[in-house]
């Protein structure tokens, strides 16, 4: 019985397979997504201001989401709880790496992080460094352009 290609997965025969191209581009989605989250919890390295954006939106949704289903599941002190001792911590964490990597594109140590604590000039600062400005181009002593 011949076996032909009916489409990239289907046999005419009907059998199922999936072709090596399609098992590597599998493999390579998988990869890219445990780099992905791995580099979120990372202080090395530069991300440009486009994923520092998206990733500033992302805590954003994700931290509301968080506080909305700690609040239908659990009720009043132990809903506050939840949210402190749970997700907080690990959204806090992401945020910083994010800033410490907006500022390594920049071409600046993670601790002029501790300038934006500064009232007003501070924070105004570290939001034209982080939101506006472009990264160094080209390679810094932080790592390549990430754009």
């Amino acid at each position: 019985r011949e076996r032909r290609r009916l489409c990239s997965t289907r046999w005419v025969d009907g059998s199922m397979g999936i072709e090596s191209s399609h098992q590597s581009q599998l493999s390579n989605l998988l990869i890219q997504s445990v780099g992905v989250i791995s580099s979120a919890f990372s202080f090395s390295g530069r991300i440009g201001r486009r994923t520092w954006w998206f990733t500033q939106f992302l805590i954003l949704i994700a931290l509301g989401l968080a506080i909305m289903l700690a609040d239908r599941v659990f009720t009043g002190v132990i809903a506050d709880a939840v949210i402190l001792t749970l997700p907080v911590p690990l959204f806090y964490w992401v945020l910083i790496a994010t800033q410490v990597k907006r500022l390594h594109d920049r071409g600046k140590s993670a601790w002029w992080l501790l300038f934006a604590f500064v009232p007003v000039i501070g924070t105004i600062w570290f939001i034209i460094q982080t939101a506006i400005l472009r990264g160094t181009i080209g390679a810094n002593e932080f790592g390549a352009d990430p754009t």
